[in-house]
């Protein structure tokens, strides 16, 4: 089993049957104390999939607990499609795949 870190504690487990999208996140416990975790944000038979919803949780993490405009969605989507693209822009594929 492998894992690919993205952006926010997002990561994506890989086995032999899926690809799971997990976000690590922390909390506190009800006395105060400091908790850590890790959600499941479901099981996809491709990473194309797992990744489409990690685009589409990041793009709703922008409006989170906000009442805005069809504009500022329109403009929370793009700061979201920016970041993600950012994060793979600035992976540096170059010669890891296909170049022998």
């Amino acid at each position: 089993m492998g894992a690919i870190d993205l952006l926010d504690g997002f990561y994506i487990e890989i086995d032999p049957l899926n690809y799971t999208l997990k976000q690590r996140y922390s909390g506190s416990t009800r006395e105060g104390g400091e908790r850590a975790g890790t959600r499941i944000h479901g099981y996809f038979p491709k990473l194309e999939s797992a990744l489409k919803r990690f685009c589409e949780l990041e793009r709703l993490e922008e409006i989170k607990g906000r009442r805005i405009s069809l504009y500022e969605y329109a403009e929370a989507i793009v700061k979201a499609d920016k970041k993600v693209m950012d994060f793979l822009a600035g992976l540096n594929l170059k010669g890891e795949i296909g170049d022998d």
